[in-house]
């Protein structure tokens, strides 16, 4: 039987996630959280773009995923704004890890629903 995405894991998706590219540079973030990520460097791990590397980390900053340090604008960081937003991108993260394509796949057929319609 095919493993579905449980419905914390989906909402989280439809919520903050709107590429696979998006999701990568999250888990990269939140893989190091202490750690201060240039663009040049997540270019350089992700293989993609410096626009698509800006537009995702733009996406999960106006998402409250991401942040940047005070102290280096050029600086990127993981930042969840709760326990739960937390424990959600780690439980995606072992997913993503486990099950690829299930995640993929959910990701580009995901419903259409937003945060504020929920």
């Amino acid at each position: 039987m095919k493993r579905q995405i449980e419905q914390d894991i989906g909402a989280f998706i439809v919520d903050y996630i709107d590429s696979v590219h998006t999701l990568e540079v999250l888990l990269m973030l939140h893989r190091d959280p202490s750690r201060v990520w240039t663009t040049d460097t997540i270019h350089e791990h992700v293989q993609s773009s410096p626009s698509a590397v800006k537009a995702s980390l733009l996406s999960l900053m106006n998402a409250n995923l991401a942040r940047q340090p005070s102290s280096d604008r050029d600086g990127f960081m993981f930042h969840a704004p709760s326990v739960l937003l937390d424990e959600r991108v780690r439980a995606l993260a072992t997913l993503y890890e486990n099950r690829r394509t299930l995640v993929i796949e959910y990701i580009y057929s995901r419903p259409t629903k937003t945060k504020a319609e929920s």
